[in-house]
């Protein structure tokens, strides 16, 4: 069995926060971001897994540490074959484009009341962490296009 963190997160420097503060007044929520961070106890190191402007991207804690401090975590343990899933599928996903435009498709969509992402290209962090989370059961109530950092908590809280 493996463990994996969910974290929710914000940018602590100020300078770069304008979407970032949207997002969360958007939300009503204390983050605005959502990444996957992996124990490799083998390198005695932490992994996160993340989609940002940069693009779809793996680094090491103590850099993202630099940009980000986290505000809300899960831990999820899954099995070893699910692990190796979830890791898979970061693997293909990784090196990606930032869904920019999707993270307004969420809100016209909303407005609208529209059951797909108008702009459906590329994927937002939590569209990502959703396809990550579906490998270890977890369902979500809409489609992937629409799904935001809250529907993650919301979906954590509710369990498997």
């Amino acid at each position: 069995m493996k463990t994996v963190k969910v974290c929710f997160s914000k940018p602590i420097n100020r300078k770069c926060d304008l979407g970032s503060r949207l997002i969360k007044w958007y939300m009503g929520t204390p983050y605005s971001h959502v990444s996957f961070h992996f124990d490799i106890e083998r390198y005695d190191s932490t992994l996160v897994y993340e989609a940002v402007g940069s693009g779809i991207r793996f680094l090491g804690k103590e850099r993202w540490d630099r940009h980000a401090s986290v505000v809300k975590q899960y831990e999820i343990i899954v099995s070893d074959e699910i692990y190796t899933k979830i890791m898979k599928v970061c693997i293909k996903y990784a090196g990606g484009e930032y869904g920019y435009l999707q993270n307004l498709g969420i809100v016209i969509a909303d407005v609208l009341n529209l059951d797909k992402n108008p702009f459906p290209a590329h994927e937002n962090c939590s569209e990502l962490l959703y396809f990550l989370l579906e490998e270890a059961g977890y369902k979500a109530n809409k489609t992937s296009g629409l799904i935001t950092p809250k529907d993650i908590d919301e979906m954590l809280s509710r369990g498997v």
